[in-house]
């Protein structure tokens, strides 16, 4: 089995700054062009540190795994009573 991509949160938000200033190159459904992906990799390589080498199909798996969590903080924020904060998710603790 091949090594896995491993993320560093410096390569997480490297790739969210670099999608965020070209999202006039995805198209309406959100998505980017593997060409986008590419110079996000070439944006990004300097900070890789971990894992196997990155590639366009790890990149879009990235953005996928963050459009999917993007949906469901966006859910729990339209539902009544319900509160979510950047700095503190849903503030779920054992005690509430």
């Amino acid at each position: 089995m091949l090594p896995s991509a491993v993320w560093t949160p410096a390569e997480e938000i490297a790739l969210l700054d670099f999608l965020v200033d070209n999202k006039a190159k995805a198209g309406n459904s959100g998505n980017f062009r593997k060409t986008t992906f590419q110079r996000a990799l070439e944006s990004i390589s300097h900070l890789c540190q971990r894992g196997a080498v990155k590639n366009v199909k790890s990149c879009q798996n990235k953005w996928a795994m963050f459009r999917k969590i993007y949906c469901v903080v966006s859910a729990i924020q339209e539902v009544s009573g319900s509160v979510w904060d950047d700095e503190t998710g849903a503030s779920i603790t054992p005690h509430t």
